[in-house]
């Protein structure tokens, strides 16, 4: 009986280990090109980094800063340790995404709220420094975030907006050509097999038209548009006093293996930064 178990367990090992390698070759080759959680917020800080050094001198020291969308803090966090800011942050859903904070001092701290940009829970003229970065193109209505930011900013305070640009659209599309693609093909052969459950966009879809980055039911067709430069300022301009655009430089995104080193300037960039002054009447 003991070598009747010893031999079947010594051919079960012989059959699993050719079948563990494959699994783990097949497995390797599907998520070639993702990054690792760690890696991940690596590139997402060093992107949010090059932007901050982009727009700094822009924010007074010692102002009331409020993060709009701030995610896990990391723009406060600069902001308390670059400009001695007193910080406070809005977000739907505190804590749940976005680059993580920069090393600060102990007991510093810096408040969040759960809120939204179209509603937020201050009254009016209640900060020095309204700031945004990479929120307004997720929000439901662009005018009503931007109205909300005119109201709580004030006299003689400035509002910093940072978005996407169709800049930052393009290079997401070559980024799914070079990294998704044959991911795209195999759900394509498992496709006919999968649960209904399981199916939310064809992977032929996801191939030639991904998804759009900030709206869910549009494809990168709507952002190459929608996220161009001027489209962005003329919205900025009708709820605020624009004075000044900046573009930082382009990067990579952080999801996937950093294809191209970070660019800083230039008129290809990722995103845009508006600076913009409370508007009267």
């Amino acid at each position: 009986m003991i070598l009747f178990l010893a031999l079947k367990d010594s051919f079960t090992a012989r059959f699993q280990q050719p079948y563990m390698g494959l699994r783990s070759i097949f497995w390797s080759f599907y998520r070639w090109g993702l990054t690792s959680p760690e890696d991940f917020l690596k590139h997402q800080k060093t992107a949010r980094n090059l932007e901050w050094k982009a727009i700094r001198e822009k924010i007074p020291e010692g102002s009331d800063f409020l993060d709009i969308g701030c995610g896990k803090g990391h723009s406060m966090s600069l902001a308390l340790i670059d400009r001695k800011c007193r910080c406070t942050g809005v977000d739907p859903y505190p804590d749940a995404a976005g680059a993580l904070p920069e090393l600060i001092e102990e007991g510093s701290a810096f408040r969040i709220i759960e809120g939204w940009a179209e509603k937020l829970p201050f009254p009016d003229n209640s900060f020095d420094v309204v700031y945004s970065s990479h929120m307004l193109e997720h929000t439901s209505d662009y005018h009503l975030s931007l109205a909300e930011m005119n109201r709580v900013v004030r006299p003689g305070g400035v509002v910093i907006i940072g978005v996407p640009t169709a800049s930052m659209v393009v290079v997401r599309i070559v980024t799914t050509a070079i990294f998704c693609t044959h991911r795209y093909f195999i759900e394509l052969l498992f496709w006919p097999f999968r649960d209904s459950a399981f199916k939310q966009s064809h992977p032929l879809k996801a191939m030639i038209l991904p998804m759009s980055h900030g709206k869910a039911d549009y494809t990168v067709l709507y952002d190459l548009f929608d996220y161009r430069v001027n489209s962005w300022a003329e919205r900025v301009r009708n709820r605020l006093d624009l004075n000044e655009v900046i573009l930082p430089g382009l990067y990579p995104f952080p999801d996937y293996s950093q294809w191209f080193k970070p660019l800083r300037g230039g008129t290809w960039s990722s995103s845009a930064f508006f600076i913009a002054r409370k508007k009267r009447g």
